[in-house]
């Protein structure tokens, strides 16, 4: 047997072999631990264990009152996709964040213990951009606690000037595309 002094990375103490790298991987290992313990949050709307349903649009914002609002039924259920699109965005991320929250997204009403939706607000200018309040709200069937979220999100669109029913489109598309869906999501987890 070789006496402990032959071995370059470890010591001898009381008659016991001390790993000092070992003893670093460790002690960084705890501290790391302790420190992530620390940063825990609460979600803001438990649903842990739970089934979530994103109900579908009931209300659309009016968007009449927009310059440059198409006038024939066709050009507007074209911009009103849109909001579809960012409803979509918004299932596509609850289901993303399943295991983040412990829930489990479903499709019918009747078996959803947590019930979403989206509430649009007025659309409003800002210098070339089109901005839109949403609200995301949740609501339990069974405690039938309330929580309510505001985001805000902007689109951008063409330069003034072309086909102002193309802007718009574009506006509405980018204003679905920048909607903070990954934010609006965290409310669960």
């Amino acid at each position: 047997m070789k006496p402990a002094a032959d071995v370059p990375d470890t010591e001898t103490c009381r008659g016991r072999t001390r790993h000092p790298a070992r003893a670093a991987a460790v002690a960084a290992c705890v501290c790391a631990a302790l420190s992530c313990a620390g940063h825990a949050k609460k979600a803001r709307f438990p649903a842990a264990h739970e089934t979530v349903r994103l109900n579908t649009i009931e209300r659309l914002p009016d968007l009449s009152n927009l310059p440059g609002w198409p006038q024939d039924s066709v050009r507007q259920r074209l911009l009103y996709a849109n909001f579809t699109a960012l409803w979509h965005k918004m299932k596509d991320e609850l289901i993303r964040c399943e295991k983040y929250g412990l829930y489990r997204t479903i499709d019918t009403s009747q078996d959803a213990v947590i019930e979403v939706d989206l509430l649009f607000g007025n659309p409003q200018w800002r210098n070339d951009s089109l901005c839109l309040d949403v609200t995301v709200r949740a609501r339990s069937r069974i405690s039938g606690e309330k929580r309510e979220e505001p985001h805000a999100a902007c689109g951008f669109g063409g330069t003034p000037g072309g086909d102002d029913t193309h802007r718009l489109n574009a506006m509405l598309a980018d204003l679905a595309r920048r909607f903070p869906v990954h934010e609006a999501a965290a409310m669960f987890y």
